[in-house]
């Protein structure tokens, strides 16, 4: 589920739709007239969802990027909601899964940030657990179309940004989607993480 709204002002919501078990919610925002770290909460159906460890990342331009996450997001039609200082160009998504972890639902995050780059480029996260899923918001700043060479584009955001996903499971170590876009070189930053699977039981005991 996408939003996209110039010149607006806080808070800003827009309806996701979450279902099935074990489920995991991320959102990504876009900021596209400041660096500045603007946004000071999301929620989702009035519960505070959580910015991940490298969840915020300022582009060499006037532009961020944020990304939060909530374990076990009620079910149903419910409003994401974005809280920020000002009045902002903003565009943000929604993106749900289900079978994820629901104690330690990210397991890993990290941004990035090129100035001037080419095409393509492959963006990111040193993956923990086996079975994850990389999921990303991307910026380009300057224009052009992205596309991803080794996952897909499940949400456009509209305003200059994307969000990825890796179109299913990859392994451990560094794993990340490799992106290409035209009108090289291009200004361009944004944040990935991978989704922390439902892990399996734990030992167990016999009598």
């Amino acid at each position: 589920t996408t939003g996209n709204l110039p010149g607006a002002g806080s808070p800003q919501t827009l309806a996701h739709t979450c279902t099935g078990a074990n489920r995991v919610l991320l959102v990504t925002v876009y900021i596209n007239d400041t660096a500045s770290d603007v946004v000071t909460g999301v929620t989702y159906n009035s519960v505070a969802m959580t910015r991940s460890p490298n969840g915020f990342k300022a582009s060499p331009g006037s532009e961020s990027a944020y990304l939060y996450y909530l374990a076990a997001p009620a079910t149903g039609a419910n409003n994401v909601s974005v809280s920020f200082t000002g009045t902002h160009g903003i565009s943000f998504s929604a993106l749900s899964y289900t079978g994820g972890s629901q104690t330690a639902p990210l397991d890993s995050d990290a941004n990035f940030g090129v100035n001037s780059a080419s095409s393509p480029q492959t963006y990111t996260t040193t993956v923990v657990a086996a079975n994850c899923w990389l999921a990303m918001i991307f910026i380009l700043a300057e224009g052009g179309t992205p596309t991803a060479d080794t996952g897909i584009i499940r949400e456009t955001q509209g305003g200059g940004s994307w969000a990825f996903d890796s179109n299913g499971t990859v392994g451990t170590g560094a794993q990340g989607i490799q992106v290409s876009f035209t009108l090289a070189p291009k200004r361009n930053h944004g944040i990935g993480a991978s989704i922390a699977p439902l892990p399996p039981f734990g030992p167990q005991i016999t009598f």
